[in-house]
């Protein structure tokens, strides 16, 4: 008894850099536009905490102008995780490390993608509250600020961090503006 393979994979057709035309391998007919990864492209996961105090105010970093990547974009306090390490420990001690304040997640706010050179990256962002505002800067921000959501488009945001706020803040409207103030490291 031998099978034979009743479908022929059809030949992709290439329509523009990384998308590619196929026909349906169940032969119904149907042609699928699909797109195609890089083999080069790896993931990492990063996660972040949306820090807000008691009048709403959402914490901002601005990262240094030595960094790597993103000088001068603002980002919520966060990082990699440690392999085994949990998400919320994690973004709980980023916090720690980057502000000196302590906190604990609510919850999650929400995921985005970004990336950096050779790497593409799933950022997980929790909420939490802050019950001091007084924040420790570490050498990776020089700036930061408390801002009430209405305010945080008007930043140059780090990418995905900019999807992030214009889609969550969205949803959520802010009830009432609020001043703000930035404060550099000493």
């Amino acid at each position: 008894f031998r099978r034979r393979c009743l479908f022929k994979p059809a030949e992709p057709t290439r329509l523009a850099p990384g998308l590619l035309l196929r026909t349906s391998s169940r032969n119904d007919g149907v042609k699928r536009i699909m797109k195609k990864i890089p083999p080069q492209d790896n993931w990492g996961l990063a996660v972040y905490m949306m820090v807000r105090d008691a009048r709403g105010r959402v914490l901002l970093l601005r990262r240094s102008q030595t960094v790597k990547h993103f000088p001068g974009c603002w980002e919520f306090p966060g990082g990699k995780p440690a392999p085994g390490e949990r998400l919320d420990k994690t973004a709980q001690l980023e916090v720690s490390e980057e502000t000196g304040l302590d906190v604990t997640p609510d919850g999650v706010a929400g995921a985005v993608e970004g990336s950096v050179p050779g790497l593409r990256v799933a950022m997980l962002i929790f909420e939490a509250r802050a019950s001091d505002t007084e924040v420790t800067l570490s050498d990776e921000h020089d700036v930061y600020c408390w801002l009430p959501p209405n305010q945080l488009r008007s930043l140059k945001l780090r990418p995905g961090f900019d999807t992030f706020v214009a889609t969550y803040f969205k949803r959520r409207p802010q009830k009432r503006p609020v001043k703000s103030k930035a404060y550099e490291r000493p």
